[in-house]
């Protein structure tokens, strides 16, 4: 593998001031490498290939060494952010991007109040996005979804997060990022609305045989011995797998994620298999945001979505109620 000499010798410094360890992920060296600042890995095979979504901290570094044409967002709870955070992160949390548009909680914010959201931080057109949080990746991932979903290509999210970062002992900061520093950022493509199931297309899509419904929450939301705040009763939907999203984090290795030989055996196990339709929820579609973004972005699964309403909208507006929770655990 090609490697850019001055950015070996600039990550062999960082490595002996902060002591970073290997996250078990190679590095690639960045480059910008044409006239619009569009981000490339000059170390892959495919010198045209985009910055991956995932970075390990080593890249990450690279990337920011390399280019100014990067907005760091941190997707953690203001008082998180105020007491650290990565030098030069915007901070934007989970109520930022919750639409007020409707009569239950938890749905993604539209499509132009996130544009409008987006240049309030400062994050320019030509920006390749980078997210973190503090809680394994869900928070990021959730953001990940939103941007994708409505047209953004350049965003990644740093693996291990907030959690990666303290494990290493790296430099943070408490300086809030400038409010008056204003951006220009679009949507410049169209909406990937594969990404994303409603709650009538979900009952349709359900009685076929190529859709697998995988519910990514805890065993006792599941099972309804817990119900959280929001839905209207305890349960899942009729027909759906079990798979914690949770599972997919090394808690140890500073919530990075597992391998992705681990995660794709984990999941071919349940039966969720690139053949089918991958229809992810959870309470809010936060959890199962993160799962997408594993099925999608590192195990290449050609159809994902994520049904944005979830537990707590499927309890709204199905008329069954309470009858129809299913108990049975099974592939559709």
């Amino acid at each position: 593998m090609v490697r850019l000499g001055r950015l070996i010798s600039w990550l062999a410094v960082v490595s002996a001031v902060f002591g970073c360890s290997s996250t078990g992920r190679e590095s690639h060296p960045v480059d910008v490498v044409n006239a619009s600042n569009e981000l490339t890995y000059t170390g892959l095979a495919d010198p045209a290939t985009k910055v991956p979504a995932l970075l390990s901290i080593d890249d990450f570094m690279a990337l920011q060494a390399e280019s100014s044409n990067v907005a760091l967002i941190d997707v953690r709870k203001p008082n998180d952010y105020a007491a650290g955070h990565l030098a030069s992160a915007r901070q934007i949390w989970r109520s930022d991007i919750e639409s007020p548009n409707y009569a239950y909680p938890g749905m993604g914010i539209e499509r132009d109040a996130l544009q409008a959201l987006l240049q309030a931080k400062g994050v320019r057109a030509n920006d390749h996005i980078v997210l973190y949080d503090g809680v394994g990746g869900c928070d990021a991932a959730r953001l990940w979804w939103l941007l994708t979903s409505y047209g953004c290509s350049n965003v990644s999210l740093l693996d291990g997060g907030w959690k990666a970062w303290e494990q290493q002992n790296l430099p943070v900061e408490t300086a809030a990022f400038p409010d008056s520093v204003m951006g220009d950022f679009r949507f410049a493509d169209a909406p990937t609305t594969a990404l994303s199931v409603k709650y009538t297309e979900l009952r349709e899509r359900m009685a076929t045989d190529s859709v697998v419904v995988l519910d990514t929450r805890s065993m006792d939301e599941f099972t309804g011995t817990t119900v959280k705040d929001g839905a209207l009763y305890g349960g899942h939907i009729p027909g759906s797998v079990h798979y914690d999203w949770g599972n997919a984090i090394d808690m140890i290795n500073g919530c990075r994620l597992k391998p992705e030989a681990d995660l794709r055996a984990q999941l071919e196990a349940l039966g969720v298999r690139p053949e089918y339709h991958i229809v992810v929820y959870c309470h809010s579609g936060v959890r199962a945001a993160h799962t997408a973004y594993v099925l999608k972005e590192l195990l290449g699964y050609p159809r994902v979505s994520n049904y944005d309403g979830s537990w707590i909208e499927w309890t709204h507006l199905t008329a069954e109620a309470q009858n129809e929770v299913s108990t049975s655990n099974q592939v559709h």
